[in-house]
């Protein structure tokens, strides 16, 4: 069985605006690619993205996460946001269910397709309230 491991780099953006989204979903569609050719697997691009820009809301909508945005560090969000990623993928699951599954079962992936959002979620719960 291969591991796969993907290190991508890109600035990040704290607001979430059309621009935006459209750059999120050029960066998810070259993840989404990589994944493609290193498992042998043939995810359909916009299925995917689309479920991932689910899970991002639900991720938004949390509670939990909003909390720990208002009254935490960047890193310390960051902590409880991973913690947060399994539950919210099977929450999320019926969205997508075999990338999903991939997620779940792949840590380093979930990791760097998930974490595509955390500064924006962060910056968004925190509500503009300095770091």
């Amino acid at each position: 069985m291969a591991f796969l491991v993907l290190k991508i780099h890109w600035s990040k953006k704290p607001k979430i605006s059309f621009e935006k989204l459209g750059e999120d979903k050029k960066r998810l569609s070259t993840i989404i690619d990589k994944i493609n050719e290193a498992t042998g697997s043939n995810f359909d691009r916009d299925i995917v993205v689309k479920s991932i820009l689910q899970l991002r809301d639900l991720l938004m909508k949390s509670s939990h996460l909003h909390s720990r945005a208002k009254n935490n560090s960047e890193q310390d969000f960051e902590l409880s946001y991973f913690d947060r990623l399994d539950d919210m993928l099977i929450e999320g699951l019926a969205h997508n269910k075999e990338f999903f599954t991939l997620l779940l079962n792949n840590a380093n992936l979930k990791k760097e397709v998930l974490g595509t959002f955390a500064e924006e979620i962060y910056d968004s719960l925190r509500g503009g309230v300095a770091k």
